[in-house]
């Protein structure tokens, strides 16, 4: 998987790519030609995309927006956009936020079946 990063983690870049990487194959997702973007953010700007696309007027550690490809043509596994501030007051790492936002991608919810959400995150812990 081809991992694009904007922004500045906690962690470098190298071992974000590592991490997905190491996730992918824990859950079994070949998804080896296709693009993840990874968006590190301020509170500000997430507390703006919670609201514009969850009707959420409030910050959040991550968010994750799903696509398949763009006209077709290259196949993009997603978009995770996490902000480290909001996930560390609440302890959580940068680890645990790309892998909450990588399950989302994947199809799990843990809003809607936080049993099978448990079951898939116990593979990648």
């Amino acid at each position: 998987m081809k991992v694009e990063i904007i922004g500045k983690g906690g962690l470098e870049n190298k071992e974000i790519v590592e991490f997905i990487d190491d996730i992918s194959k824990k859950i079994g997702i070949a998804t080896t030609d296709a693009i993840l973007e990874i968006v590190f953010v301020s509170e500000d700007e997430i507390r703006k995309l919670n609201s514009t696309f969850r009707k959420i007027n409030k910050e959040t550690d991550v968010l994750s927006f799903p696509q398949i490809s763009i006209n077709g043509n290259i196949p993009i596994f997603g978009s995770i956009v996490i902000c480290e501030k909001i996930g560390k007051d609440r302890g959580e790492t940068t680890e645990e936020l790309l892998s909450h936002g990588f399950l989302h991608l994947t199809g799990y919810d843990h809003e809607t079946n936080q049993s099978k959400w448990d079951e898939i995150e116990a593979k990648i812990t």
